[in-house]
């Protein structure tokens, strides 16, 4: 009977350190996919200056060759 006790206090320790783990996994996922988004925000962001940057360099060329 004790050795009966003692098996399921351990597999529910088992079970617990599972369980724990787990859920460190998952927030360690959430925590990665929040930081994918802000850094696939930053890139686009960056894209978009960029691309005007580059618009604006691609006028003034064109200005200055009328000229």
């Amino acid at each position: 009977m004790k050795q009966v006790k003692e098996e399921l206090e351990k597999g529910k320790a088992v079970e617990a350190r599972r369980t724990k783990e787990v859920a460190q996994l998952r927030k360690e996922q959430v925590r990665k996919e929040n930081m994918i988004r802000t850094l696939e925000k930053e890139k686009r962001q960056k894209e978009t200056v960029l691309k005007r940057k580059q618009e604006e360099v691609t006028q003034c060329f064109l200005s200055l060759a009328l000229h």
